[in-house]
């Protein structure tokens, strides 16, 4: 999509990485293990392997074209597993063409981040989900244990990485470039005017959509900062939808902490009988304080499941692929949420406190409101529960069809040799930490809405 760009590139990250390679096709392979850290190879296709690289060149080509990148002013706490900002600011601002532009975006309380990760692209394409521009983010649906292409810049190897991102065209991706507009505006003290004459499409070729002429809702979580005012349509959304469940919750999240959304779940399956819950998420995390917070937080989101008497109906999985010791453990950074056959949701949120009133937040939801579009969301559905079982689609769909059940069918269909899902006790987990530390990993409000 940013190969056919013309006028504009607007991208908003969590984190963002120059050296982050592009490894696509089997001739990128050899090319992506000789990377080292200062390499400048190309792609298959002509164009820099790298993505600061790669940014550059299209400004270079095309004339009127501007590439706009706003960051996180990240915290010190992530210092350390991320490219140093001096050094992305002389790469990318200092040392590449006036129409490559880069602001680092402060305009948040203390204690919170800015989680969303969009993109647009002449206001045409737009770009919403979990995936940031950075290392150690690339996969493919395998997710096998020993991809050459999954490893850092060293050469060494990094784990699996389950993740999702939502492509859109016509008025939803206008809406997510004025907003992009919005926050660059807010950042960078510079009014951006929207793209006047977009292109008729910028829909790569070799992508079909699975959703047409469908409703979308966007929603925001934005912290009180100075004047302004909390944005809460994230946690809003979250609640009506669930509210609105009757058959069948499948969620895929990287965390599963947060209180509203475990009295929601338990109000919801104690009115509906009917109603069961699979929720999809990674064993455990790379940081200590992420390990021992999420992880104690996720324990007591389902100890509260089972002290309401609906813990049955509540299935935690995580995905594995057949390697032994860490390197099965499958990372899900993905945020999706489908209810029914009615609502799909992706977007950067967590089902955790931060998420809801703390960091700010983006997530596309589309409203299923005719047949066709009904039975997309449940193959979408199927899709991702056959990726996790090692099996097809279609023996999802038919377990689904003949148990009428969620729970029934993964037990049915996961059998895959090279990939399965495994059941998240969390027996052990710490509830030693302070209430200091929580608040650090995951406040359910910024430190200070005024700082």
């Amino acid at each position: 999509a940013m190969l056919k760009a013309e006028r504009c590139i607007h991208i908003v990250g969590w984190d963002l990485d120059r050296r982050m390679p592009f490894p696509g096709c089997p001739e990128d392979v050899e090319r992506l293990s000789q990377l080292g850290s200062a390499g400048h190879e190309t792609a298959a296709d002509g164009y820099p392997l790298r993505l600061g690289d790669f940014l550059a060149a299209l400004v270079k080509q095309k004339p009127n074209l501007w590439i706009r990148i706003l960051l996180w002013d990240f915290s010190l706490l992530y210092a350390a597993s991320r490219e140093a900002l001096p050094a992305t600011a002389v790469a990318l601002r200092w040392r590449t063409p006036r129409r490559l532009d880069l602001c680092f975006d402060d305009t948040i309380p203390m204690g919170s981040a800015h989680h969303q990760k969009l993109i647009a692209i002449d206001d045409a394409v737009a770009f919403c989900g979990g995936m940031d521009l950075t290392l150690a983010r690339w996969d493919d649906c395998a997710h096998a244990a020993g991809d050459k292409r999954r490893c850092m810049l060293d050469g060494s190897p990094y784990a699996p990485v389950h993740d999702i991102q939502v492509m859109v065209d016509g008025p939803a991706a206008e809406a997510i470039a004025e907003y992009i507009r919005s926050r660059w505006a807010c950042a960078a003290y510079e009014k951006v005017t929207a793209v006047q004459h977009r292109p008729a499409t910028l829909w790569p070729e070799s992508v079909r959509p699975d959703f047409r002429q469908v409703d979308v809702a966007l929603a925001r979580t934005e912290p009180a900062f100075s004047a302004a005012p909390p944005v809460t349509e994230i946690e809003r959304l979250f609640v009506r939808m669930i509210r609105e469940a009757k058959h069948k919750i499948y969620i895929e999240n990287q965390y599963l902490t947060s209180e509203l959304i475990a009295a929601t779940l338990i109000d919801a399956l104690r009115a509906n009988s009917e109603l069961e819950v699979v929720i999809i998420c990674s064993l455990t995390y790379p940081s200590w304080v992420e390990d021992a917070a999420m992880i104690a937080g996720r324990r007591r989101f389902m100890q509260r499941m089972h002290e309401n008497g609906v813990g049955d109906r509540v299935l935690l999985l995580a995905p594995r692929n057949a390697a032994t010791e860490e390197a099965a453990q499958i990372k899900v950074h993905a945020k999706l949420m489908a209810i029914d056959d009615r609502y799909l949701r992706i977007g950067s949120a967590n089902l955790c406190r931060r998420s809801m009133g703390s960091d700010s937040e983006f997530d596309l939801t589309i409203i299923a409101e005719d047949a066709e579009s009904r039975a997309a969301i449940l193959a979408v559905r199927d899709r991702l529960l056959a990726e996790h079982c090692g099996t097809e689609p279609d023996e999802v769909a038919a377990a689904i069809a003949e148990t009428g059940s969620l729970k029934a069918a993964i037990a049915r269909v996961n059998t895959g040799k090279d990939r399965r899902l495994e059941p998240i006790r969390d027996d052990g987990a710490d509830e030693t930490m302070t209430e200091a530390l929580y608040a650090i990993a995951d406040p359910e409000k910024p430190i200070d809405p005024t700082l």
